[in-house]
């Protein structure tokens, strides 16, 4: 499976268990992703949030497949009537965090946490709106 990442977050990628890794900075990730897989591949999950990005990325899926995207447009079809393109918006429903919390312990779920002492709270915060982080913000005393 296919995933793309910065170079600095390639190897936690590669522990999420993808095979294979594509620098979307440096390359086209759609083209990359048609090199590994010339067919295309059967879904896509582009989990950026910022407009116009599945359009351009559902050139990988084949056709009969499925992109699945958190920002865009649900009525968009990315140009592509033999793909199905759905919105994915969340919501959380009762028993959820328990499940998640039930996960966390039993390894299933393997978060990436970067931890901060609470004297350093709102440095924190900062960096986590003003750069790139990987994983999740834990602020402890």
């Amino acid at each position: 499976m296919p995933a793309t990442a910065s170079p600095a977050d390639q190897s936690a990628v590669r522990d999420f268990g993808a095979a294979v890794v594509i620098d979307h900075r440096a390359v086209d990730p759609a083209a990359e992703a048609l090199r590994f897989h010339p067919a295309g591949v059967d879904a896509l999950v582009d989990l950026v949030q910022s407009g116009g990005r599945p359009a351009a990325s559902a050139k990988a899926v084949r056709p009969g497949g499925r992109v699945l995207a958190i920002a865009s447009d649900p009525n968009d079809t990315a140009g592509r009537d033999d793909v199905s393109m759905r919105f994915v918006m969340t919501a959380i429903a009762p028993g959820d965090l328990e499940a998640l919390a039930d996960w966390a312990v039993g390894g299933v779920l393997r978060p990436r946490l970067t931890r901060d002492p609470l004297e350093e709270a709102a440095q924190a915060y900062t960096d986590l709106q003003d750069r790139h982080t990987f994983g999740k913000l834990v602020v402890s005393p």
